[in-house]
C-alpha cells in the first residue's frame, strides 16, 4: 500500500513538473502584438501591447508597423530596423524605409528612391533597384522599373517583364494589369488570360474579381465570365462571402450571386474581417460615425467613433480625433486599451 502511495505521489509530481516546464519554457509566447501610441515629452511615439491591453514594449519609436512573421519594422533617429516580440533589435535601424516581412522577405529602401528586399537576418537578397515594390506572396512580387510594372521571383528575376502601367497580383495566379487606360488579367508567364477590356479591374478574391464597365461595377470569374453583371455605382472585393456594393447613394452587402443580404442603408461600409465589418452614417453634427455589424447585418458595436480599423487578431483600433485618443476594442465593444494619438505637425 505504501509503495502504491509513493508511486502515485511520484506520478503526480512528474505531471506537475511537466505542466510547469511547459508553462515556463514550451508554452508559445504571444505571437502577435498590437501597436499603441502615447505622448512622450511632447512627441507621439509608438510601442506595443498584448491582446489583454498590457503594455509589452513601451512607446519609444518615431514610427512603427504591425508585427508580421514575428518581426516589426520600427523607425528611430537612425532609420528603420526590425525588432522581435521582446522589443530587441534583430535588424539594426539603417534603412530609409522598410515594410513588413512576408514570405520571409521585406521590401526596403536605403535612399528612399530605390527598393529591394532583405531576409530575416537583414541581408540584402535583392539589391535596391526598383522604383516601387510590393510584398512577396507565393514567391512572387510586383515591382516597378522604368515606370512600368512587372513580376519578379525571389531571386529578383523577372518572370513578367515590366510593361504594364499598373499591376495588382491575386492569389489565383492571375494579375490585374492596366495598359493604355484599360484593364485585363495576365498569368505569371505574362500571357493575357482575360482580355484587356475593362475600365477598371481588381485582384481576385474568393474566386471573383471586381471589374468596372461604363462606370458600373460587377464581378467575373477566373475565366472572364461575367457572374454578376455591372450594375453597382461602386463596390468592393468579396470577403467572408459578402461584398460591399453601392446604389442610389447607399451601401449594403451582396452574396456571390449578386443578391442583397444586408440591405442598402449605410453611407460608409468596409469588407468583413473576422466576422465583423465597419459601417457608418452621418450624425446630427454632419460628421461620420463608425461602428461594426455582423454578417447578418446586426449592429454589434454602435456607431460612435470618428475612425475605425477592421478587426485583426481579435481586436480593432478606433480613433477619436476630438479627444486625441486611439483605443482598442474586443468583439463585444469592450475597451481594452486607450492611448494618446494625434496628427503630427509637419514643420
Amino acid at each position: 500500500m505504501r509503495k502504491k502511495s509513493i508511486l502515485s505521489f511520484l506520478i503526480i509530481g512528474i505531471i506537475l513538473t511537466g505542466v510547469l516546464y511547459y508553462a515556463l519554457y514550451l508554452h508559445p509566447k504571444e505571437t502577435y502584438l498590437f501597436l499603441i501610441s502615447d505622448e512622450v515629452k511632447g512627441k507621439l511615439l509608438w510601442g506595443y501591447m498584448d491582446k489583454t491591453g498590457q503594455e509589452v514594449i513601451a512607446p519609444q519609436f518615431i514610427d512603427a508597423a504591425n508585427f508580421s512573421e514575428g518581426l516589426a519594422a520600427v523607425s528611430t533617429d537612425a532609420g528603420w530596423g526590425f525588432i522581435d516580440l521582446s522589443g530587441n533589435f534583430v535588424i539594426p535601424p539603417r534603412f530609409k524605409w522598410a515594410s513588413s516581412f512576408q514570405d520571409s522577405l521585406a521590401d526596403i529602401s536605403l535612399d528612399g528612391y530605390s527598393w529591394g528586399y532583405i531576409d530575416r537576418k537583414g541581408n540584402i537578397v535583392i539589391e535596391p533597384q526598383y522604383e516601387d515594390a510590393s510584398k512577396f506572396h507565393g514567391n512572387f512580387a510586383a515591382v516597378e522599373a522604368d515606370k512600368k510594372w512587372g513580376i519578379i521571383n525571389t531571386k529578383g528575376q523577372f518572370v513578367v517583364a515590366p510593361q504594364f502601367d499598373r499591376l495588382f497580383r491575386s492569389d489565383n495566379g492571375l494579375a490585374a494589369v492596366e495598359l493604355d487606360g484599360k484593364w485585363g488579367y495576365i498569368n505569371y508567364q505574362g500571357k493575357i488570360s482575360i482580355p484587356i477590356q475593362f475600365d477598371n479591374a481588381f485582384p481576385f478574391s474568393e474566386g471573383l474579381a471586381l471589374i468596372q464597365v461604363n462606370k458600373l461595377c460587377g464581378y467575373i470569374d477566373s475565366t472572364g465570365k461575367m457572374l454578376i453583371a455591372p450594375q453597382f455605382d461602386s463596390a468592393q472585393p468579396f470577403s467572408e462571402g459578402l461584398a460591399v456594393a453601392k446604389k442610389d447613394g447607399l451601401l449594403g452587402y451582396i452574396n456571390n450571386k449578386g443578391e442583397w443580404v444586408i440591405k442598402l442603408q449605410f453611407k460608409y461600409a468596409q469588407e468583413f474581417s473576422e466576422g465583423l465589418a465597419i459601417v457608418g452614417n452621418i450624425n446630427s453634427k454632419n460628421s461620420p460615425e463608425f461602428g461594426y455589424i455582423d454578417r447578418t447585418g446586426k449592429l454589434i458595436i454602435a456607431p460612435q467613433y470618428e475612425l475605425a480599423i477592421p478587426f485583426s487578431n481579435g481586436l480593432a483600433a478606433v480613433y477619436m480625433y476630438s479627444k486625441k485618443t486611439m483605443c482598442y476594442l474586443d468583439k463585444n465593444g469592450v475597451v481594452v486599451h486607450c492611448g494618446k494619438w494625434f496628427q503630427p505637425i509637419l514643420e
